[in-house]
């Protein structure tokens, strides 16, 4: 958008061209600044919902009463689900 804009620069003045230029300039770098902080917004929401989802299970888990051996199975792969946990003991 902005390379759009800076197409009527040359139609201007020397002395307002500068002036559109810094307005050019500061635009570009506030609209920056807006989807830095668009995605830093986004990720924080990512972190807060898989610490929330985290934080349920484990919950869950507490609440459930398994036993530490029953919740170890989420450690495992999916590949490892398939085989039960055989202890020697």
């Amino acid at each position: 958008m902005w390379q759009a804009i800076s197409k009527f620069e040359f139609a201007l003045h020397e002395a307002s061209r500068k002036e559109f230029r810094a307005i050019l300039d500061e635009g570009s770098t506030v609209a920056s600044a807006v989807l830095q902080a668009a995605s830093d917004m986004a990720d924080t929401a990512n972190l807060t919902m898989a610490s929330a989802v985290s934080m349920q299970r484990a919950s869950w888990l507490l609440l459930s009463r398994f036993s530490l051996e029953g919740s170890s199975v989420d450690a495992r792969s999916p590949i490892q689900w398939a085989r039960p946990i055989c202890r020697a003991d």
